[in-house]
């Protein structure tokens, strides 16, 4: 039975990931399953909603810069698409300006959260 419930949350957060498609939501659902298939052996206990935890919280870190960029130059490149319907040429224009934006957004993003991180623990030196 435990089984069976397992493989319908499986199809479910599959279905939800499919549609939402995002780094987070997909990083989120793949610790999920693991937190389900740890409870499954028993073997683990606690250990399991830990482990879940550390996955989660590890999605947030890792996905952070991914998710903002994709939101903001997916939706350059829908406005670039939809404005210049016409042509192999326009597809290949916006392809690059995607590329293009979300190269620098990844970078300033980056750079951000390691100027975050260097000035918290800063703060924390006497």
């Amino acid at each position: 039975m435990r089984a069976f419930i397992t493989l319908i949350l499986v199809a479910y957060i599959a279905a939800d990931v499919s549609a939402e498609g995002t780094c987070s939501k997909s990083c989120k659902a793949v610790c999920a399953i693991n937190k389900q298939v740890c409870e499954l052996t028993g073997l683990l206990g606690p250990l399991c909603e830990a482990g879940s935890g550390f996955c989660t919280k590890s999605c947030g870190l890792n996905c952070a810069c991914i998710d903002l960029c994709q939101d903001q130059c997916g939706a350059e490149l829908q406005k670039c698409k939809s404005e210049n319907a016409n042509g192999l040429l326009s597809s290949v224009t916006c392809l690059g300006k995607f590329n293009q934006c979300a190269a620098v957004c990844g970078t300033q993003c980056a750079s951000n959260a390691a100027s975050g991180i260097l000035n918290q623990i800063s703060s924390l030196l006497p």
